[in-house]
């Protein structure tokens, strides 16, 4: 029952919730930080916070939904790495390379809108839509490749772009040799990108769910009623 979609979706209905009984306020607001984080910035009494963390902390501070989402990637990388180290152990080192994809994703998500800002600025929800795309695309066949007892192949083509692309980034920024990247190429880009993978998943899926109904007799919505009784077979097509 205690799961990582159940609590997702648990998550999601108590952010839900609180808003509806408290409103939209409650997260512009800075409760959790006078709480829990306040105390603790230049205390002299006991445990305070490092230096480097006090200056990236704005005058009037932490607003309880930066807090929030701030909090969740530490407790989210936390508990990854412990899982990452316990695996290793238990199933040796050589099971760290099927991370690697899952590593480039990171690095390539993150590094070239470091590096220029305004991309993400002009780019917000073509970017969020891209990065979703590309997981879901990832954890979807290491699920499907787990229940039908496949080899798992974790080097996935649908990253080779997102890799070009960080790789056109970081020259243009870094080594200043690629001129070509202009703003306009860089939203093209990454608009073309995040429509062509996006229809390659949606085609996968299709196909995927046509083949298990297939497979199983079943139709996608209707487990009961089986295939062969309301439809003839089909004719192969050579």
């Amino acid at each position: 029952i205690v799961n990582g979609p159940s609590e997702g979706l648990l998550f999601g209905a108590s952010l839900s919730l609180i808003t509806f009984l408290v409103g939209v306020k409650i997260w512009h607001g800075t409760e959790l930080y006078d709480a829990f984080v306040a105390p603790y910035v230049n205390n002299d009494d006991g445990f305070t916070l490092p230096e480097a963390i006090v200056e990236r902390i704005p005058s009037n501070g932490i607003r309880n939904n930066d807090l929030m989402l701030i909090g969740g990637v530490i407790f989210t990388s936390i508990a990854l790495t412990a899982l990452i180290i316990k695996v290793a152990r238990q199933y040796g080192a050589q099971t760290l390379r099927h991370m690697i994809p899952y590593f480039v994703f990171a690095i390539c998500t993150y590094v070239p809108f470091a590096l220029d800002t305004t991309i993400i600025e002009r780019n917000a929800r073509t970017y969020l839509h891209l990065s979703s795309v590309l997981f879901v695309e990832m954890v979807t066949q290491l699920m499907l490749d787990h229940v039908t007892e496949e080899k798992y192949n974790p080097y996935r083509i649908a990253l080779v772009p997102l890799v070009l692309f960080t790789f056109l980034i970081v020259s243009r920024e870094v080594m200043g040799v690629v001129d070509m990247m202009n703003d306009r190429v860089v939203d093209d880009y990454l608009l073309s990108y995040t429509v062509g993978v996006t229809v390659y998943l949606l085609c996968k899926i299709r196909i995927l769910t046509h083949e298990l109904c297939a497979e199983l007799n079943i139709w996608c919505f209707d487990i009961v009623t089986p295939r062969n009784a309301t439809t003839t077979p089909e004719k192969k097509v050579n």
